[in-house]
């Protein structure tokens, strides 16, 4: 017993302490590069660094940047990546005018773009918020009595809460790049496989899943091997500069984001709303319920944001944090079902 509690207390003081250096890195990269950002979204391109999307009135926009450009030479320093485009960015400081060569519908064009963006403080408070409520549901847990779905659960919420502290928009430091990326891609497909293995066991496991016991597997396996597949796709691509697979980058992500996420949501929403309206007991009904009304509104935003996307349009910046603040449902509907206990496996 006294062995059981100091390798829970080992692991909480990792989880915790892991966590909070993750999202002061983040802070200290956000802080740190605000000055050498453009104000635009990139995404890794067929040539070089691609467009995805232009800050209305900032630095890119006032020097012609325009989603769908891509970007070949930054600074003086041709950018074939990003990884190679955070180098060239390094050297980037605030009011200097730093001139990029891009293409843009099959034209060549030079621009001069001026440094330096107001320090956008709201999405980094709402990552630190969030972060932090998946380490308490995490916590939490931990203080639970032993049992697979605390398991999962503190599993599910340790993996979100490093997922979102990860620092991915560091700018020069190509090292924590790739680990960022690569914790991103391999944290995204564990937590399909373990949130879709909690979800199947809420209130209880179901008579399906106990006559086809081989299902939890394949969620393991579809999930890890979405999440294996997108990081070696990555590594190949970004670091070792020799393609592995026949799709890219950017098809890997459009996949994940448009194909897998939503469907991920899906699934989970069907299984709740299954559990919620069928069960035979009101208290698993109501348990169920709970924890569907946090998944929903984060069903419709990533259903959305995909078939936007799939129609050659995007949510609007300011939706960005959105997101964030759905994801703050799920720390308060898990405390919610901690504290109500889940029913007998």
């Amino acid at each position: 017993m006294r062995a059981n509690k100091l390798s829970r207390a080992v692991l909480a003081w990792a989880i915790a302490l892991g966590v909070g250096s993750l999202l002061f890195v983040q802070g200290q990269e956000a802080v740190r590069n605000a000055g050498r950002r453009l104000g635009f979204t990139p995404v890794q391109g067929r040539q070089g660094v691609h467009v995805d999307a232009v800050n209305p009135g900032g630095p890119a926009d006032r020097g012609g940047l325009r989603a769908g450009d891509e970007i070949l030479v930054a600074g003086g320093r041709r950018v074939g990546g990003m990884l190679e485009y955070g180098d060239a960015a390094r050297r980037f400081e605030r009011g200097r005018p730093v001139l990029l060569q891009v293409a843009r519908n099959g034209r060549a064009l030079s621009l001069t773009v001026v440094p330096g963006i107001p320090l956008d403080w709201l999405p980094l408070l709402l990552n630190v918020l969030t972060a932090l409520g998946f380490l308490a549901v995490a916590l939490l847990a931990l203080t639970q009595e032993a049992e697979l779905r605390v398991g999962l659960l503190f599993a599910f919420c340790a993996a979100v809460a490093v997922e979102i502290a990860l620092p991915i928009n560091v700018i020069g430091r190509p090292s924590l790049l790739v680990l960022s990326f690569s914790g991103y891609y391999l944290l995204t497909g564990l937590q399909i496989a373990v949130e879709m293995h909690l979800t199947s066991l809420i209130p209880e496991r179901p008579g399906w899943l106990r006559r086809r016991p081989w299902i939890v597997p394949v969620y393991y396996a579809v999930g890890c091997g979405v999440g294996i597949l997108s990081c070696a796709t990555y590594l190949s691509e970004q670091v070792l500069g020799h393609p592995l697979f026949p799709w890219t980058v950017e098809q890997a992500d459009g996949l994940l984001q448009d194909g897998v996420l939503p469907l991920w949501a899906l699934g989970l929403t069907l299984l709740l709303a299954s559990q919620a309206l069928r069960h035979g007991e009101p208290r698993g009904r109501h348990q169920a319920g709970l924890v569907l009304a946090a998944t929903i509104p984060w069903m419709l935003f990533t259903v959305a944001s995909a078939a936007l996307e799939l129609s050659g349009q995007r949510l609007p910046l300011w939706a960005n944090p959105l997101e964030t603040l759905i994801l703050l449902l799920y720390p308060a509907a898990f405390f919610a079902a901690i504290f109500r206990r889940f029913g007998r496996q």
